[in-house]
């Protein structure tokens, strides 16, 4: 069962993951350095969304592949 805890942090890693495709460069490109660069903060989100850092990588490249496109 996921906690109160692990959905807001879920939701803070899905906000990541659209930013990617963000309207806003600055936004985007904070959003991809965050992910993609696998900092320690980044980690402790993950851990505290109970989510595996290259699983969001995985995901966030794949779900903003065609996304981005458009």
């Amino acid at each position: 069962m996921v906690s109160g805890e692990q959905r807001l942090w879920r939701a803070v890693v899905l906000q990541a993951i659209e930013d990617i495709c963000a309207v806003h460069y600055r936004d985007q490109s904070a959003a991809i350095k965050w992910i993609f660069c696998n900092s320690e903060d980044f980690r402790m989100v993950c851990e505290l969304a109970g989510v595996a850092p290259r699983w969001v990588r995985q995901k966030a490249f794949k779900n903003n592949r065609e996304r981005c496109r458009n």
